[in-house]
């Protein structure tokens, strides 16, 4: 029987990341938490599930924070992906958690595209099969598609130079063209596009993406591509340890 997936929170004894975990279920992943390193070690030499990122607050309750991580990795199953949650950390806390291993941040305050976007990557990170295309970055922004001489509402859950993944409860059908409007990071631009597969409810359905449709840009105009660049960049400071 395959081990189920599960992400490890060490918390700390005053429970600080209670929050974190209750949004994390509701999004579909299985969590684990653990006070100390001692009791994570514990959790991660458990057979019945694989343990494959393991969050951190900015302050963690350890007075060697790389020892702690490289014996949590040690005594792993699996590779692990360490990512911070918290307040964003000053340049000393963020070149110690950079140098104790640390990957990903979630900085406070932060969105469910964020929170889904950062545990997918460090889920994944480790995973065999092709990558897309160029780099992601979560966004969460309104957006608009149209398509057949309508248009409706959706959320960017993701986005980068070549395309997007819109969360939406009404996707189009694959191969069907549209025009995106994303009004926060192009302005009065509509690019056209191509959807090339989408996730809805039912026994195929990925729970780790939300509902919606992945769609491929066919042509971005230079003002725009130099928008998307300028915005990519800006998410990914915001997400740097």
């Amino acid at each position: 029987m395959p081990r189920s997936t599960r992400i490890l929170l060490l918390d700390g004894p005053e429970g600080r990341m209670a929050e974190l975990a209750g949004r994390m279920r509701e999004l579909g992943y299985s969590v684990l938490r653990a006070k100390t390193p001692e009791e994570a070690l514990v959790l991660l030499e458990n057979p019945a599930w694989s343990v494959r990122a393991v969050v951190v607050p900015p302050d963690p309750p350890v007075a060697d924070l790389p020892g702690a991580l490289r014996a949590l990795r040690e005594r792993s199953r699996d590779p692990l992906v360490f990512l911070v949650e918290g307040p964003r950390p000053d340049d000393a806390g963020r070149d110690a958690l950079r140098e104790a291993g640390v990957a990903l941040a979630l900085y406070t305050p932060y969105d469910d595209a964020v929170l889904r976007f950062q545990m997918n990557r460090a889920l994944d990170a480790e995973a065999p099969g092709p990558r897309r295309r160029g780099r992601r970055v979560p966004c969460g922004a309104a957006a608009t598609v149209a398509v057949g001489g309508r248009v409706k509402d959706a959320r960017v859950y993701s986005l980068g130079p070549h395309g997007a993944f819109l969360e939406t409860a009404r996707p189009t059908l694959r191969r069907a063209r549209v025009e995106l409007g994303i009004p926060r990071v192009l302005g009065e631009v509509m690019l056209p596009a191509q959807v090339v597969s989408t996730n809805v409810p039912g026994n195929l359905s990925r729970r780790n993406l939300p509902h919606g449709m992945a769609v491929e840009f066919e042509a971005v105009p230079a003002d725009a591509a130099e928008a998307l660049e300028r915005y990519l960049w800006e998410r990914e400071q915001a997400l740097a340890i």
